[in-house]
């Protein structure tokens, strides 16, 4: 099978750039062919490119000739979308609140997953397609990278603040010192870009994290303090896990405030047996080597619908112009956002000028509502 997989970035380290990275290894191992599409390509596309799987910044530069398409964000997934009108489709919803991950109808997007309880409830709520018929595939870790386990000790001597939200080491790194704990951070949140988290996570006995940080943390042996910029949900343990886990360790649990108390509350609550435990489970049920193949069974069946249904012209329309609609929206949207103080700054400037002297010619009205189109 040749599988597309659409990404806004492959830039820096995030949930979905390590989620589209292990995607591909693993399809690619299990003997399919795949190629990632992202029109902003970096340091993770490079990483891609070295497993020798395809990737472009331009469709028109694609060489694989796609039998379904897994999508990530909209404006990506939209442009595959409209350059292979006739192949079928899944949209893949990560996050609960961003705009880029917005659901969107189209007729050939067969199947719908969230990753999460919160981005499974968005999707229902965006297109009133009843839950039970979104799919729920959690996170994975990479087990081929993944391989070293924390041996933790009976009390925590060490701690990793790892994330991609600034400042929350202004709260936790105070609190681990004055417990006579050694306190590194790590990750874009502090300008510490992490290539090969593999490497680290598992030299520290408590990591603060969330997301797909804290489920590697987790599969590297560490016990896992999830929190973030966000807010805070505690220390992972066998009570508490599948929550989280149903929750991807992310924004639906983050409902207790980042503060000193917290923090110290929850080192005292390290336990090194129970964070065996933990782990243990991360390492039995977030494998890619077995999700894999769910995923290559939904893209099967999202095959065989499309094959079977058969498509009304003018509703195929009507979905078509609602959905464009509503991107068109949405580019607009974050473009006026990128240009919103530029923007402010010209009208400023205009104002100014009216005020010392006669009215601004149509022209130069028009010249400055231009600059809310520019790139």
């Amino acid at each position: 099978m040749n599988i597309l997989i659409t990404n806004c970035t492959l830039d820096s380290r995030s949930g979905t750039t390590i989620v589209v990275k292990d995607l591909s290894y693993y399809l690619k191992m299990i003997g399919h062919t795949v190629a990632v599409y992202s029109p902003q390509c970096g340091a993770l596309a490079a990483e891609i490119r070295a497993m020798g799987i395809e990737v472009v910044e331009s469709l028109d530069r694609l060489q694989l000739q796609p039998d379904i398409i897994h999508g990530h964000h909209i404006i990506p997934l939209f442009d595959a979308l409209h350059h292979w009108p006739s192949i079928p489709a899944i949209y893949v919803c990560h996050d609960f609140t961003a705009w880029h991950d917005e659901p969107i109808y189209h007729p050939n997007i067969i199947k719908y997953i969230g990753v999460g309880r919160l981005t499974q409830s968005r999707i229902h709520q965006a297109l009133n397609i009843s839950s039970d018929q979104i799919f729920l595939i959690h996170n994975s870790f990479n087990e081929s990278l993944f391989k070293q386990i924390r041996n933790l000790p009976i009390k925590p001597l060490s701690c990793l603040i790892y994330s991609k939200y600034p400042n929350i080491d202004q709260i936790i790194m105070p609190e681990c010192k004055r417990l006579g704990l050694k306190v590194d951070i790590a990750g874009s949140g502090f300008g510490e870009q992490v290539a090969a988290p593999e490497n680290i996570l598992s030299q520290y006995d408590i990591i603060f994290a969330s997301g797909m940080g804290a489920i590697e943390a987790l599969a590297s042996g560490a016990a896992v303090i999830v929190c973030d910029g966000r807010g805070a949900f505690g220390m992972i343990t066998t009570s508490n896990y599948k929550y989280a886990q149903e929750h991807n360790f992310g924004l639906k649990t983050l409902d207790l405030e980042l503060s000193p108390g917290f923090v110290e509350d929850n080192i005292n609550k390290y336990n090194r047996e129970d964070a065996k435990l933990v782990s243990k489970l991360v390492r039995q049920e977030s494998q890619w080597k077995n999700k894999v193949f769910v995923w290559e069974e939904i893209y099967l069946n999202a095959l065989t619908e499309f094959q079977q249904s058969l498509s009304n012209k003018s509703q195929f329309s009507r979905k078509i112009i609602f959905a464009s609609y509503r991107i068109n929206m949405l580019r607009l949207n974050d473009k006026y956002m990128k240009v919103k103080s530029t923007i402010l700054a010209t009208f400023q400037q205009a104002i100014s000028r009216s005020k010392k002297s006669k009215p601004l010619h149509n022209r130069t009205w028009g010249k400055i509502f231009f600059r809310l189109f520019q790139g």
